[in-house]
């Protein structure tokens, strides 16, 4: 016996890009501010650690 449960939840399928393009890139360019922060800070770090 086997059971298949579908998800109500429409928005939360990546693999449809037509319907959630947006969602999928506006999550892409957040995860790049966030190694951008990250990267900013570490050359602040090691910037004010050399001196």
């Amino acid at each position: 016996m086997y059971l298949i449960i579908k998800s109500q939840i429409y928005s939360t399928n990546c693999f449809d890009f037509k319907e959630n393009g947006v969602i999928v890139v506006s999550y892409g360019l957040l995860i790049l501010a966030e190694f951008h922060t990250g990267f900013f800070s570490l050359h602040k770090a090691t910037a004010s650690f050399k001196t």
